[in-house]
């Protein structure tokens, strides 16, 4: 996690918008990645390439840097031409599907821990 980010966006937005984001990209998680292994699934490149998109951008705004780096992994992988790509990116939502459920947790604990301290 990319804690600083949090602090920055909290600045910037102030406390309670940043944990409304946060709080909506933990609860859109499961959508993002119904859409990503969708989109991979049925090869669709368009869509799945914007479903990598989206998650990176939102990842790297919630400060969950690793998960915006794999989205991004997937999104090159996408780039290379021929079946080997999607079967590669295939094998890379497993590892995202686990590292986006360890993220969110660990993004609602650190919301819950924020809430508590600032009195919201």
């Amino acid at each position: 996690m990319c804690t600083i980010v949090l602090a920055d966006l909290a600045r910037e937005l102030g406390a309670e918008a940043a944990t409304r984001f946060v709080h909506d990209f933990v609860d859109v998680w499961p959508v993002r990645r119904q859409r990503i292994h969708a989109a991979i699934g049925t090869q669709d490149l368009d869509g799945a390439i914007d479903a990598a998109f989206s998650l990176r951008s939102a990842a790297l705004m919630a400060g969950a840097c690793p998960l915006a780096a794999h989205a991004a992994s997937i999104r090159a992988t996408l780039h290379e031409t021929g079946s080997p790509a999607w079967e590669y990116a295939r094998r890379l939502l497993v590892a995202l599907d686990e590292l986006g459920d360890r993220t969110v947790k660990t993004l609602a604990e650190a919301i819950a821990l924020w809430q508590l301290g600032t009195g919201n």
